[in-house]
């Protein structure tokens, strides 16, 4: 038979061959990506919800004060419904407008005018939501 050229296989550390992590093997930790053997110390385990090589140190619950279920941003959509209202061509205004440059309440609109009051809600809008940061959030 011929001889391995290859060290022998180091055993793996007492916490990991202890603690019994699901999915991982005795010995696996070499083939985790980025995790070496000293860095395997940090390794949570899943069954019992405390650090491996820790003994008593507490848990830290990352979603203390936090509700269940997380709250939906409704800043974003108020803005652009309003938005959306208030800059329908024709509606409140026009511009540009068919004699003139601007019309009030005249309930009518071009491809034009259409084009610019796109251009205007987009700017405003994003100067709301981006810029300002308008954050609206409901339970």
């Amino acid at each position: 038979p011929r001889a391995s050229l290859a060290p022998p296989a180091k055993p793996p550390p007492r916490h990991l061959r202890d603690a019994g992590v699901p999915g991982l093997a005795p010995g696996d930790c070499s083939t985790v990506p980025g995790v070496s053997e000293e860095g395997s110390k940090h390794l949570i385990s899943a069954e019992k919800s405390e650090p491996l090589s820790g003994g008593g140190r507490d848990r830290v619950d990352m979603n203390a004060g936090m509700s269940p279920r997380p709250s939906t941003d409704w800043g974003p959509i108020i803005v652009a419904v309003i938005l959306f209202v208030v800059l329908s061509p024709g509606l409140l205004f026009q511009l540009p407008a068919r004699t003139r440059v601007v019309e009030f309440g005249n309930m009518g609109t071009s491809a034009i005018a259409i084009l610019v009051h796109a251009v205007i809600f987009f700017c405003l809008l994003t100067i709301f939501v981006v810029a300002i940061g308008v954050h609206v959030y409901a339970a």
